[in-house]
């Protein structure tokens, strides 16, 4: 064996080389090692490897590997011309597995999006099976075989003059008897032969081998839990979720300015009563979440204005809904009493509250993820455990209904409006308020923003006075006064503001349907645009796009402006 010291970096090659290698001990790092020069003739032995090679190979094995020329005259630091490499994880196993099975049938099965590549005609005619499970099935069906002799054995034995030995002839002998596949085996070749059908394929899909050319799953049903996806595959060609974003949507730049919207662009039509709130998936974008009056939860395609899932469970109109921190969850708080958060991804129900003290107005989750906060209509903020689904605290200072609640200081803290016209500002997971904003001449608030303003100090409250009203989101939590929005018809609607992804605009709908955007400096009414027939009750502005807004509104429609 070489030691290290015979090892060295790969330099150029005229051609890419890909090789695959076995050693008896795994690799342990990334790096691209070859060994040091070993001439054949005009060649340089050339071993690629994606990884340290923690015993390098011995020279002896350089007779079964390919060669490829090294280029005299190449700069040793320059590696042009030679491909692009991707790296990746694969079990060695199964890559041991498939190389086995494309030597034996010429085919196998390509770990990154799941189809079979080489001879699909093989692939029809084995039902897409490894070596190993190859093997195995035949093994099963050999002792199926055996024991279906045995008992036929024992049948004829029992009649004949041996005294029941069972050392009788069997009729037809051995060559004569015709193994029959299980029911199982059989359902599983005429699924294949199904697929087969379609002429136009040149890939096969291991979901149409496995699950007979069906397309993907398109409900998750538990006993009262429905969720329905309405797109045509829950994976892309590259076997990514339907949930993740997009790679030609992924690092855009955030927005350097932004402006009103002047447009009506499209609409999201799929809720047959009212829509109550909205919420984008964080950081990008991508997905909208609606929660409606017709008992059910959906998640938008933005770009494309198509339903993708639809969550059915709840027995009431859903109050409010909000994605968490990373997207995979989101939470969902009716007027059943019921708290459920689901899985984007498979529609399950992950954690269920069947029966709250009283109907949840509001939820927001922790910036960590661990637990939620709802405000409730007995005047109480409870706070749940993700994990069990456990009442872990309860704020009950409040005299009214609690309406809307905000995290403050990254979690550590967090501010709770009612319709007993305060804020009250809380330590998280301590039962005492340690500040109270209240006034005479204060309004309550029954909205507040999603997120804090981009500046990182402000929150903004939807007022009963026809305003929108603004506070320091810093240590003192106090009224910043030159920050107030009027203009609009708010009196009797909790319609939830919103901010620009530049923080110089802020925006609103109001009881007219109209949407409204203000210059967040001086506070000037700077567009007003007829957007619904009723209430326009929530706004949301695209975190990625400078001039788009979202609006939801009680004539059951979601619209894009721009």
């Amino acid at each position: 064996m070489l030691d290290d010291q015979h090892c060295v970096p790969i330099h150029v090659m005229y051609q890419p080389l890909l090789l695959a290698v076995e050693l008896d001990s795994p690799p342990v790092t990334k790096y691209t090692y070859a060994l040091n020069p070993v001439a054949v003739g005009e060649y340089t032995a050339v071993v690629v490897a994606q990884h340290w090679l923690q015993h390098p190979i011995c020279a002896t094995y350089l007779g079964v590997l390919p060669f490829a020329r090294t280029h005299p005259a190449a700069d040793v630091e320059s590696a042009r011309g030679i491909g692009a490499v991707e790296y990746t994880d694969v079990d060695p196993r199964m890559f041991a597995e498939q190389t086995h099975t494309f030597h034996a049938k010429g085919y196998a099965r390509d770990p990154a999006s799941r189809k079979f590549v080489g001879n699909l005609a093989q692939v029809y005619a084995s039902g897409g099976a490894s070596v190993s499970e190859a093997q195995a099935a035949a093994g099963k069906r050999k002792r199926e075989a055996k024991h279906v002799d045995d008992d036929d054995a024992r049948a004829a034995g029992a009649g004949d003059d041996s005294g029941g030995r069972g050392f009788a002839v069997r009729p037809g002998g051995w060559m004569d008897r015709h193994l029959t596949l299980p029911a199982a085996e059989e359902k599983r070749k005429q699924d294949v032969a199904a697929a087969a059908a379609d002429k136009n394929k040149t890939t096969l899909d291991a979901s149409e081998v496995d699950a007979a050319a069906a397309a993907a799953e398109t409900e998750t049903k538990d006993s009262k839990n429905v969720a329905t996806f309405h797109g045509s595959s829950k994976q892309d060609y590259q076997g990514r979720s339907w949930h993740l974003c997009p790679r030609e949507l992924t690092g855009r730049p955030d927005v350097s300015q932004s402006y009103p919207p002047k447009r009506w662009v499209r609409s999201y039509a799929g809720h047959s009563k009212g829509v109550s709130r909205i919420d984008l998936f964080p950081e990008t974008g991508h997905l909208l979440l609606s929660a409606s009056m017709d008992k059910t939860c959906k998640i938008w395609d933005v770009a494309k204005g198509r339903q993708l899932m639809t969550y059915a469970g709840h027995q009431q109109a859903v109050k409010d809904a909000a994605f968490s921190p990373d997207g995979s969850l989101f939470a969902s708080v009716s007027f059943d009493k019921q708290i459920k958060v689901w899985d984007v991804e498979r529609g399950t129900v992950v954690m269920e509250v069947s029966k709250a003290s009283a109907v949840p107005k509001c939820v927001t989750w922790h910036p960590d993820q661990s637990c939620l906060l709802v405000g409730q209509s007995d005047n109480h903020v409870v706070q749940y455990e993700l994990s069990t689904g456990d009442v872990v605290q309860e704020y009950d200072r409040h005299l009214g209904e609690v309406n809307a609640v905000f995290f403050l200081d990254g979690g550590k803290r967090f501010v709770s409006s009612s319709d007993d016209k305060s804020l009250r500002i809380w330590e998280f997971g301590v039962p005492i308020e340690v500040k109270t904003v209240a006034d005479p001449s204060q309004h309550a608030a029954p909205a507040c923003t999603r997120e804090v303003h981009p500046g990182g100090k402000h929150v903004s409250f939807t007022s009963m006075d026809n305003k929108i009203l603004t506070y320091e989101a810093t240590d003192k939590f106090r009224r910043a006064s030159k920050k107030t929005f009027a203009g609009h018809n708010v009196a009797g609607y909790a319609c939830r503001p919103c901010y620009s992804p530049d923080g110089r605009h802020i925006a609103s709908g109001d009881g007219d349907g109209k949407l409204n955007v203000w210059d967040w400096r001086n506070g000037r009414l700077v567009k007003t645009m007829r957007a619904h027939d009723k209430v326009t009750i929530d706004c949301a502005w695209h975190p990625k796009e400078s001039s788009t807004i979202l609006t939801a509104s009680w004539d059951s429609l979601i619209k894009m402006w721009q």
